[in-house]
């Protein structure tokens, strides 16, 4: 039942329930929405709340850096929301093997993905996505091979909860930073090289930093 003694199930948790019942991440990683427990956890993101995230709408405006609030820590999966001041530029990154789903809770941003073929030592890759988000539209998703570079600009303050399935880890799953060159040439859909960001580029890309997390805790046990 979906009520408790104490009343209604928090919907984190109902969120972070479903993720702790999956089992294959193999293959959520490629198609996450047939995951039954995945697809569930993906429509419960929009009864998220600011509320729900124990973050003020008022406070937004004194955000001066981007923030990563951690919500769950799980060995599979790490559910976050990111606090992410106006005109923050998150720059362009890929989720080796990794699924993540992504809905806004607050705000309005810019979005570009590239779905990346490996060449070689070089990445070509197309758009998969680009489009303005706000509150208002549903989650989206990147797969392991669908979308996996993405990056965004916040067109205003904003809030993102995101579902990383399974989690980064340094050693078998680090994050590369990327710069999209277009290729020359006719194509129907332009193509583009992603040329890994290196030296002084790398140094100046801005990484939401973590803050202590105040909201509601899930559990899984």
């Amino acid at each position: 039942s979906s009520s408790t003694v104490d009343g209604p199930i928090h919907p984190l948790q109902s969120i972070v329930s479903e993720l702790a019942r999956i089992t294959d991440l193999k293959q959520i990683t490629l198609s996450p929405l047939d995951n039954e427990h995945l697809a569930m956890a993906f429509r419960k993101m929009n009864d998220i709340t600011l509320e729900d995230l124990g973050i003020q709408a008022e406070s937004l405006g004194n955000t001066r850096h981007p923030i990563c609030l951690t919500i769950a820590d799980h060995p599979s999966f790490h559910v976050a929301a990111f606090v992410l001041p106006k005109k923050y530029h998150m720059t362009l990154h890929d989720h080796p093997s990794m699924a993540v789903c992504s809905k806004l809770v607050a705000g309005k941003i810019q979005l570009r993905s590239f779905t990346g073929r490996r060449n070689g030592g070089h990445i070509a890759a197309t758009i998969a996505l680009e489009e303005t988000k706000t509150y208002l539209n549903n989650p989206w998703l990147l797969t392991a091979d669908t979308g996996n570079f993405h990056e965004l600009t916040a067109l205003e303050d904003t809030v993102m909860l995101d579902l990383i399935l399974p989690p980064y880890d340094d050693a078998d799953r680090p994050c590369s930073y990327y710069r999209a060159v277009p290729l020359p040439g006719g194509a129907e859909k332009p193509v583009y090289k992603l040329k890994p960001l290196q030296g002084l580029d790398l140094a100046k890309v801005i990484v939401p930093y973590s803050a202590e997390y105040r909201g509601f805790r899930p559990t899984w046990v």
